[in-house]
């Protein structure tokens, strides 16, 4: 970020909006300047001043931890040019520059006005968040980060980020085109084959882009410690609806708006399902997207054989709720090809959605690959060749 950064004002040519303040400071008439030539009385005033507002940035700064690094960075360089500003004043004063003094008493007074109008800003910034952060608890205390994909116990080391090219090659052309018409991009295959690193890797990707091109990329591996159906309604819309907002400010707000009025406490033991994806997601992101014209949403499922059957089929009913919903959302799912997903699977709404990526076994795909030789040229074949070398 270019440094001072935007909105810090400095004095001439700022961007903050000085809300008014009674005025402190009053160019003294020329007797004054005369019997005061460093001008010392109204720059103790201003130095009273200078401390109060200091002080309270600063303290503004330690309370608030949401506060965003752009606003840090505004405060803190007010905070450094008002205190220089004080430490020039004082230089001028014992090198005995009274031009020099009245000059920075001058500055001075315009280098508070510029913190207090950023400080200002920056606590109605910070109630705004405060409010907005008590409207989303019913998402945020119910979050289970352990259960995110890229959560770091599910770190991939390098020794396994052996990814399987087949496979990514064909999650690949499945992102660029093959979404449009097959919503669901299944990796069928056993379990150790490759899949967990194939999405772990593509969600780092899609995760790395900076928050000005961020993308809609949330991820979920369920295991034996998230595959009963308690666990699921309770924390698997608001893990993935957290992931989301903790990118999208402006999803954090329409949640918490959404949230204002329900009561945390029994939201998710009665509410039905169906309406709690209506709600919570359907309602929120496809205001959100349709404000900001953003990105599709992108949902990573890993795991799914971890999951009973009651908890399957509430996750297959969340995945066809979102795709016949107004969101534009598609998802990679992975799991082994077993009777308990296809009868979700080949159901008719989400049949003709599903794209197959077929994953071998590690060890089998390495075999193949090796044993793999190339078939013997043909008699026709064998005759041009030696009429060419003729």
């Amino acid at each position: 970020m270019a440094y001072p950064p935007n909105g810090a004002g400095a004095f001439e040519g700022s961007t903050i909006s000085l809300r008014p303040t009674p005025p402190t400071f009053e160019t003294p008439n020329p007797i004054a300047t005369w019997m005061d030539p460093y001008w010392r009385k109204p720059a103790k005033k201003l130095f009273a001043r200078a401390d109060y507002e200091v002080s309270q940035a600063s303290k503004l700064m330690k309370k608030d931890k949401d506060m965003p690094l752009e606003e840090v960075e505004t405060l803190s360089y007010n905070i450094d040019q008002v205190n220089n500003l004080s430490n020039l004043y004082v230089a001028a004063v014992r090198e005995k520059k009274k031009q020099g003094a009245r000059e920075y008493v001058g500055r001075l007074d315009k280098g508070i006005n510029v913190l207090n109008a950023s400080r200002t800003s920056s606590r109605q910034l910070a109630d705004k968040r405060a409010k907005v952060k008590e409207g989303f608890s019913l998402i945020s205390g119910n979050r289970r980060a352990d259960i995110l994909l890229t959560a770091p116990k599910r770190q991939v080391t390098r020794c396994e980020r052996r990814v399987r090219l087949d496979v990514l090659r064909k999650c690949t052309d499945w992102l660029k085109e093959g979404h449009h018409t097959r919503r669901i991009h299944w990796l069928r295959g056993e379990s150790r084959s490759g899949k967990s690193t194939v999405l772990r890797w593509i969600t780092d990707q899609l995760l790395s882009y900076d928050k000005d091109n961020a993308n809609w990329v949330v991820a979920i591996a369920f295991d034996t410690n998230f595959n009963r159906l308690d666990l699921f309604v309770d924390h698997f819309l608001p893990t993935i609806l957290a992931q989301l907002a903790d990118r999208f400010r402006a999803l954090k707000e329409a949640l918490s708006s959404l949230c204002t009025n329900i009561d945390p406490s029994t939201y998710f033991e009665e509410t039905h399902y169906v309406q709690q994806v209506q709600t919570l997601f359907v309602s929120s992101i496809s205001r959100v997207l349709s404000m900001e014209n953003s990105k599709p949403v992108l949902i990573v499922l890993d795991g799914l054989d971890e999951c009973d059957d009651a908890t399957l089929s509430c996750l297959f009913l969340f995945i066809e709720c979102v795709l016949y919903s107004k969101v534009p959302a598609y998802f990679i799912i992975a799991s082994s090809d077993s009777y308990r997903i296809r009868q979700h699977i080949d159901a008719p709404p989400l049949a003709p959605l599903v794209d197959i990526n077929e994953v071998e076994d590690y060890f089998q795909a390495r075999a193949k690959a090796a044993s793999w030789t190339p078939s013997e040229p043909s008699s026709d074949s064998q005759r041009d060749q030696t009429g060419d070398d003729q």
